[in-house]
């Protein structure tokens, strides 16, 4: 089967909701077709759709390797690492204010509102 076929069948499985018959698909074209940076990049699209962000990357970094303008790989690949970094400022922000709230003796103290309740 070529790898424009399995690109093809990879795209209607997905938009069929088959996910993993997608993820199959587009493995076995990236495996038949290493330097094809579109079916990298939809890979990497499915694995970030299914949570999998480190293997996104890797994805759209293949991608842009095969192809170094592929803008929606470059686009999708800033995207990700912009979501990233916004969920490791807020995960950082929600520890400063809880560790805020820890009186020296260890004891977790609740605002003026929680208080109040």
């Amino acid at each position: 089967m070529s790898n424009q076929s399995l690109h093809q069948q990879a795209l209607e499985a997905l938009e069929n909701g088959r996910i993993e018959e997608s993820v199959h698909l587009l493995r076995a074209a990236v495996e038949q077709s290493p330097s094809d940076s579109q079916v990298w990049n939809d890979l990497g699209v499915v694995m970030e759709v299914l949570g999998n962000p480190h293997q996104a990357v890797e994805c759209y970094s293949n991608a842009l390797v095969s192809h170094p303008f592929h803008r929606e790989a470059r686009a999708n690949l800033i995207a990700l690492e912009l979501q990233t970094m916004t969920r490791k400022r807020l995960k950082e922000q929600a520890t400063q204010i809880v560790m805020s709230r820890i009186a020296p003796d260890g004891v977790l103290t609740l605002g003026a509102r929680a208080n109040s309740l």
